[in-house]
């Protein structure tokens, strides 16, 4: 094998060496391309996920007030509606009262949440420092 290697010449040597290094080049370059993709994916997700929220809470003030179901019922189908011709991101929405007491449900079937929006055993995986931001946060986004 060595004397294989030997044989060859420079040119091949050197072209074979290129070749190596650009193909790790490109698999570093999607690896990392993957995981940016990825993450910024989730980001946007997520904050499209909270601006259709905020603004659900926002429209439906004077509806949960009133406890005007149609009106309700109206904003849900427009949070759904899909904005350009392909599907829509929300897949279900329920607006409840301060009690509890569904006003307004549509789309996919929602389950009763259970008291607490936290899932089980969640702080369990938490250093103290990560439970303390996390707290800060929260008390933070209610205001």
């Amino acid at each position: 094998m060595s004397l294989a290697i030997r044989m060859r010449s420079i040119r091949a040597k050197l072209l074979g060496l290129v070749v190596v290094v650009a193909l790790i080049m490109g698999g570093v370059s999607a690896l990392f391309s993957s995981r940016t993709t990825t993450g910024l994916l989730r980001d946007q997700m997520v904050m499209r996920g909270h601006y259709i929220a905020s603004n659900l809470a926002y429209n439906s003030k004077y509806g949960v007030l009133t406890e005007d179901k149609p009106l309700l019922t109206q904003l849900l189908e427009g949070a759904m509606a899909p904005s350009t011709g392909e599907s829509s991101d929300v897949v279900g929405g329920i607006i409840r009262d301060a009690r509890g007491a569904i006003l307004a449900q549509e789309g996919l079937g929602i389950r009763d949440l259970p008291t607490s929006l936290m899932p089980e055993k969640l702080l369990d995986a938490l250093t103290p420092q990560e439970r303390r931001d996390l707290f800060k946060y929260l008390q933070q986004s209610g205001k």
